[in-house]
């Protein structure tokens, strides 16, 4: 099962990541394997695959697109390395793109140059919900000092409709977190 932190990053602050590229090829697309390729047909892919692409065979062939086939062959060697990982495959089906997952894995969640890049270029749809999640976060964090307030307020006037809640209540927008 992912990570509950690489789900809400990839359904809620997806904002936050790279576009998707609908032509973008998958590392199954790359690889020629079904998602539920088992280690052993990905080993048996990646094989075939980097046979005919490894640039020493290129050369040999003597195939005029050499940068071509090194740059595909880097591809295929990337969709191996993560495919035949378990954790890094489950990450990977998490973001389900190349370019998210490598963004996260190569720690660019750090980087405010790149989530400000990524924003400016989200959705509209993405960044509304992005804004709507912090303005709730602001409101739930606002609202906490404001109860305990009224309440201290009407304790000591002896009057009012929260002097009869309960602290726990008052301290519910706490327990959230």
């Amino acid at each position: 099962m992912p990570q509950v932190g690489i789900l809400l990053l990839v359904h809620i602050f997806s904002a936050l990541l790279p576009p998707v590229d609908p032509d973008e090829k998958t590392y199954y697309d790359v690889l020629k394997v079904d998602r539920n390729a088992t280690p052993e047909e990905i080993r048996k892919a990646y094989r075939k695959i980097s046979l005919r692409l490894h640039p020493d065979k290129v050369a040999q062939r003597g195939d005029v697109n050499q940068e071509e086939a090194a740059a595909e062959y880097e591809k295929v060697q990337e969709a191996y390395s993560v495919l035949v990982n378990e954790k890094k495959k489950q990450t990977y089906d998490t973001f389900r793109t190349p370019t998210r997952y490598r963004f996260y894995a190569q720690g660019s969640l750090t980087n405010p140059g790149a989530l400000y890049e990524n924003l400016t270029s989200a959705s509209f749809f993405d960044k509304t919900r992005l804004v709507g999640l912090v303005t709730l976060l602001i409101l739930l964090i606002l609202l906490q000092p404001i109860l305990i307030c009224a309440k201290i307020n009407q304790d000591l006037e002896n009057r009012g409709s929260l002097q009869d809640a309960s602290w726990a209540v008052i301290f519910i927008p706490y327990w959230i977190f």
